[in-house]
Parts: C-alpha cells; structure tokens; sequence
C-alpha cells in the first residue's frame, strides 16, 4: 500500500526523483566519511605527538627521581659507614633491612650513635648480656656484627618493660623504634639484607665513589655560578650608584 500511494505520489509530481536523492545522500555520506576519515588521521598523529610526548615527560621524570633515589641511598648508606664504619655495601644492606623493619634511615643512624658508644664503653648493658665488644686481640668489634649479637637476644625476649627499657638503653631515644628490626633476630636481619642485595638497593665502592665525584661537581657548579652571579653584581654596581646619584639630583 505504502509502494501504491509513494508511486501516485510521484507520478502526481511528474517525475521520480529517489534514484537521485538516493545518489546525492550517498555522495554526502561519503564527503562526510572522507573529511571524518582526514580528521581520524590528523587526531591518530595528533595522539601519537601527545603519547610520544608523554612517553618523554615520563622517562624524564623517571630519570630524575632515579638520580634522587641514588643519591637518598648514597647519602645515608655514607652516612651509617661514618658512624659506624665499615664498607657502604655493608651499611646499605644495614639500611634495606631496617626500612623493611619500618625504621627510617635517620632513625637508624641516631640509634647507631648512642650505640658505638654502648661499643667503644663496653657498657655494663653489653656485659649483662654477655656480648663482647672486644675480638680476642683486644680490638673493638665491628658495630654490625655487636649488633646482631644484640638483635638475637631480642628475639626471645619478650615484649614488655624490660626490653622497652634495654632498648632505650642501648640505643638512646630512639631505642623504642629500633624493636621492630631488633625483633628480627641476626638471622632474620642476614636475610632482609640478602633481600636488599636482590633489590639492587646496596651499594659498592664504585658506586659510592661516583655519588663523591658527582656531589663535588655539584659544589664546584655552585660556586662557579656564584662566581658569575658575584662578577655581574659587582660590574653593576658603579651603574646603579650613578643612576641612584642622578636621580636624588
């Protein structure tokens, strides 16, 4: 019926012009396709830009964070080596496995003070315990290993008073925050450290000699700026007093 009353339709009108709106609907459908598949292209390389873009602002920053990350690592595994001595593969494997106890590297370093002096006093705390600060030659033993004597002991004390009160003791103030690794025992921090060395996290002396040279070049491109800054600031101060005298007239 529709077909029936669609012919009457055009033969009322005198021509039939379907096949033709039919054409000119095709034709516009495909400019549209084409100008939507231009605009496709230019918004893929337009994408691509932005992605590759966002790619090197990523690396960049991944770059930066990763030169603060080594010098974070550097700078308080060289710090632990002056407290303590020893070497810095040594001190940033002491620093792994503390962090991964929840003691922070200040904390680390604090306790490890107040407690080379418990070392180098042979304190009445150490001889309690019955841990020897002495090597059979008479010479102070390393604080590392004095400290795993301490840390096993821990390990089957139980929580209370007592071992709050030891702690403080042994590592001053900060004592309290040193349980958790101390708890570990000398086995348990061996092996936090091994974890650290399969991190990437400890250091060697190579590395630890490139983290010198590259802060001493820091110092030397800060002075050297200042030097310029100075230069400059001198050069300009006979123009300013000029321009300050003729402007008081």
């Amino acid at each position: 019926m529709a077909s029936k009353t669609s012919d009457l339709i055009f033969r009322f009108i005198g021509k039939d012009e379907t096949g033709a709106a039919a054409k000119s609907a095709a034709s516009n459908l495909d400019h549209i396709g084409s100008k939507a598949s231009g605009l496709g292209k230019t918004l893929a390389g337009l994408g691509a830009a932005v992605s590759v873009g966002i790619i090197a602002s990523k690396v960049t920053d991944f770059a930066k964070a990763s030169v603060q990350s080594f010098e974070t690592v550097g700078g308080e595994s060289m710090k632990l080596q002056r407290i303590m001595g020893g070497n810095v593969e040594q001190m940033s494997a002491l620093r792994g496995a503390a962090a991964m106890t929840g003691v922070s590297a200040d904390t680390l370093a604090t306790s490890m003070r107040a407690f080379s002096q418990d070392i180098e006093g042979n304190s009445k705390q150490l001889q309690g315990l019955g841990i020897a600060t002495r090597d059979a030659a008479g010479n102070i033993r390393p604080t590392g290993d004095v400290l795993k004597d301490v840390a096993a002991v821990f390990k089957d004390m139980p929580n209370g008073a007592e071992k709050s009160t030891l702690a403080v003791q042994l590592f001053g103030r900060s004592g309290l925050d040193m349980i958790p690794m101390l708890n570990k025992g000398a086995d348990g921090i061996a092996d936090l450290e091994a974890k650290t060395a399969a991190y990437g996290l400890t250091l060697t002396k190579t590395d630890q000699d490139a983290l010198a040279k590259f802060r001493a070049s820091q110092r030397d491109l800060s002075l050297a700026t200042e030097g310029v800054k100075t230069s400059f600031g001198k050069s300009l101060f006979p123009v300013l007093t000029e321009a300050n005298t003729a402007l008081v007239g």
